[in-house]
């Protein structure tokens, strides 16, 4: 959940430089989110470095709404695994668990990526 944005690289989406691209226009925002990440009930805070790619009919007016909204990570996020109680499961979960050599060998973090798409309807 994110509770703050900080570098946010624009404010006003009527001023952002319109990309032409084959799909119509695109308008770039970046910005760090600061909130909670959440996975098996156990949150920590996190800093989520984001690209919003607001896309619009081609030849859209300025202040238009956009149609879509992807939002995609720049920068993975890195989560250590033992602070959301992330484990082997099961009888051979537990095999692994008291084996400190094959353990070694599992990594103590994973990278995540975001990569969210919305598309834009109007309220009825």
């Amino acid at each position: 959940m994110c509770s703050a944005a900080s570098g946010l690289s624009a404010s006003d989406l009527s001023r952002v430089p319109t990309e032409k691209t084959a799909q119509g226009d695109t308008r770039l925002v970046t910005l760090t989110a600061h909130g909670e990440f959440s996975l098996h009930g156990h949150k920590v805070n996190k800093d989520a470095v984001l690209e919003l790619h607001f896309h619009y009919p081609a030849g859209a007016a300025p202040d238009s709404k956009p149609d879509s909204l992807d939002v995609t990570s720049k920068i993975p996020l890195h989560v250590a695994l033992a602070d959301h109680d992330v484990r082997p499961g099961g009888p051979i979960g537990r095999l692994v668990q008291d084996r400190t050599e094959i353990r070694a060998k599992v990594a103590p973090t994973a990278d995540v990526a975001l990569d969210l798409h919305a598309t834009l309807t109007s309220a009825r």
